[in-house]
């Protein structure tokens, strides 16, 4: 009966008393504290709220704020703020989330992992893991920058670089692009390599093409294997199979299997070729040479007792500047310090990335970057000085310094010493694993190299059976694709494809055996597979067309004669009163020995004669001779009259 006097007692007080009036409840008749309206007083009992599971308290009509209740799904307390329910919790959190928990930040799903995981949608996409940043579940793509790859849905293992590149992407592949806008229009497009900003921006279904430089084929839109190398290289191109080399180089060019070098939008540059019709232009000079040339706030102890202030981890109301996992060293922090206004990524107790304004710094990596899951997984973290972006890009490297690589298992089998090499696009330089000193750019350029050194290859599978050769220059789709030697150079799109060959110079853009340009280095030869025209002002309508004055030392005509030094020039002798002039003649150089010498008499251009005349030679030496001109047919003549002469030996 005591019990239930107690609350016979407690209750009729209650009643009494009514809500004017503090209320004490206990078992000691003690008064209730002045400072609140009810004091429970017990040491062997506690005070139960309402308990309900989660659908009854969001179900609850109308909460005042401050109402507090327990969760039997959650095991915890909640109260409502006014406008929404919010959870008393203890201790570090581990993850942030949105409200129906598929699109959160985790820094612990597994104890102790100390990575960083971020969740869109029900779908990992990005994991910090040290100083990489790897995006998964992306069909082996990486896109990097504000609009990037937005419409990609099908596409798969692109890379692409910079605000709105690859913006309109949907269903292509092997393509990347490098800078804003870059590849901005691809739609279905394959095996396209853009490096500048708004290169290739209008292409939506071409294929095949290789563009450095701002604005570089900028218009193309279905024109496949085209190669553009330089600011506004081809940038109104739209057609196939065009090479245009230098700043704005056929700028203007709209057809197809066109060459282009020079600096300029000239539609006469220095090089012009026409592969449909093996037709190559010099508008300038051309010089042979022989090889020989050069030219937070609460107080917070770490695990050794060293106190400070932090930002408190537990969320009550105030804004949370800090979320770590359990052992505090893996965290994110949006406030070191006051107000400075950065992000900041702890993994394992080490600072490694810094968001700041615009910028993403990656720290204590060995001045190195690595963008992409596997990205440069393998590296020691020394001063390497390395950039790997891209799904395995740089997987292997341990201790090799100075390397750049940008695309899928790109550079991904190096592993230690090799330096300075340069792979961009879709498993360039997959395989190599010691050489210096490469550069490829391309979908698989240099796919094969395992040891080779000083090569460069741009374009998409360029050089790409490649493995232990050096030196090798290819530029263009499948340029040198089949080459295994050295000291090679191949220029266009397949030029030089099935050359397995060392020291050839291809230059066409075709697989074909009998290029435009054909070379030997070692045996200084160049071979000319078209019409080659020298200052003409039309295409050359014969095997070689030279417009001005020539200068020849050494011309072999046929298998036999050979002539080591030839000079010729004319002579005005004009009128003459007698039947017989005779005219000295002295040679611009001396020859080695006394030529043979040839005359011919003719008069001026605009005038002619019934005239007979006889020219012939005599004291002929190394440095001239007398030429004597004879009236055969009369004594004297009025018209002027010119002799051309001709030296050889």
């Amino acid at each position: 009966m005591k019990h239930i006097q107690i609350l016979t007692l407690s209750f009729a007080l209650f009643i009494t008393l009514g809500l004017k009036a503090q209320v004490g409840i206990n078992v000691d008749g003690s008064a209730p504290d002045s400072s609140a309206m009810l004091d429970v007083k017990s040491i062997d009992k506690g005070m139960l709220v309402p308990r309900m599971t989660t659908a009854q308290r969001t179900t609850i009509s109308n909460p005042a704020t401050g109402l507090l209740v327990f969760d039997n799904e959650t095991g915890s307390f909640w109260f409502y703020t006014g406008s929404v329910w919010t959870e008393l919790v203890s201790g570090n959190l581990t993850t942030l989330s949105d409200e129906d928990g598929d699109t959160k930040i985790q820094v612990e799903e597994s104890a102790d992992e100390d990575i960083i995981r971020f969740d869109l949608g029900g779908t990992e996409h990005f994991v910090m893991d040290g100083p990489r940043l790897e995006v998964l579940n992306s069909g082996s793509s990486v896109f990097i920058g504000q609009g990037a790859g937005a419409s990609n849905t099908i596409g798969e293992s692109n890379t692409a670089v910079g605000t709105s590149s690859l913006n309109n992407q949907t269903s292509g592949y092997y393509n990347s692009a490098l800078g804003r806008s870059s590849l901005y229009s691809n739609t279905t497009g394959n095996y396209n390599s853009a490096c500048g900003g708004y290169s290739m921006y209008k292409n939506t279904s071409g294929s095949n093409n290789t563009a450095m430089g701002l604005n570089a084929l900028q218009e193309n839109q279905i024109g496949n294997n085209n190669v553009a190398i330089g600011s506004f290289a081809g940038s109104l191109s739209k057609g196939d199979g065009n090479i245009f080399l230098g700043y704005n180089a056929g700028y203007n060019e709209a057809g197809s299997n066109k060459l282009y070098i020079d600096n300029s939008s000239t539609s006469t540059p220095l090089i012009y070729g026409d592969f449909s019709s093996n037709a190559l232009t010099i508008n300038g000079s051309l010089r042979l040479n022989d090889g020989t040339q050069s030219s937070g706030h609460v107080l917070t102890s770490d695990a050794s007792g060293n106190a400070t202030w932090q930002q408190p981890q537990t969320f009550v109301t105030d804004t949370l500047a800090i979320i770590a996992d359990a052992d505090h060293d893996t965290k994110i922090q949006v406030e070191e310090s006051g107000d400075e206004d950065k992000i900041r990524f702890d993994l394992a107790g080490t600072e490694r990335f810094v968001m700041n304004g615009p910028r993403l710094s990656v720290l204590n990596s060995g001045n190195s970057v690595f963008i992409g899951e596997g990205a440069g997984a393998n590296d020691d973290l020394t001063n390497n000085f390395n950039v790997f972006i891209g799904y395995n890009s740089g997987a292997n490297n341990t201790t090799g310094v100075q390397n750049n690589s940008i695309g899928y298992g790109a550079l991904s089998t190096q592993s230690s010493s090799a330096g300075a090499n340069n792979a961009f696009g879709y498993k360039a330089l997959f395989n190599h694993t010691t050489g210096n000193f490469n550069s490829a750019f391309g979908d698989q350029s240099m796919n094969k190299s395992t040891t080779g050194t000083n090569n460069t290859a741009l374009g998409a599978s360029a050089l790409f059976n490649n493995q232990t050769g050096s030196e090798n220059v290819a530029v263009g789709v499948n340029a040198g694709y089949f080459t295994t030697g050295s000291g090679n150079v191949f220029l266009g799109s397949f030029a030089g494809e099935l050359e397995t060959g060392s020291n050839k110079l291809y230059i066409d853009n075709s697989d074909t055996g009998s290029p435009l340009i054909y070379g030997e280095f070692d045996n200084d030869i160049v071979k000319m597979n078209g019409k080659v025209g020298i200052g003409t002002t039309s295409a050359p309508t014969q095997e070689l067309d030279v417009n001005g004055n020539t200068t020849t030392n050494g011309l072999q005509v046929g298998t036999g004669t050979m002539f080591s030094n030839m000079q010729g020039g004319k002579v005005d002798v004009g009128s003459h009163s007698g039947s017989v002039k005779t005219v000295n003649v002295t040679f611009s150089s001396a020859f080695s020995a006394a030529p043979n010498v040839i005359c011919t008499a003719s008069c001026e251009p605009g005038q002619s004669f019934d005239d007979a005349f006889n020219v012939t030679t005599r004291n002929v030496t190394t440095t001239g001779f007398t030429m004597i001109i004879n009236r055969v047919d009369g004594d004297a003549w009025g018209q002027a009259l010119d002799v051309h002469w001709f030296a050889f030996k």
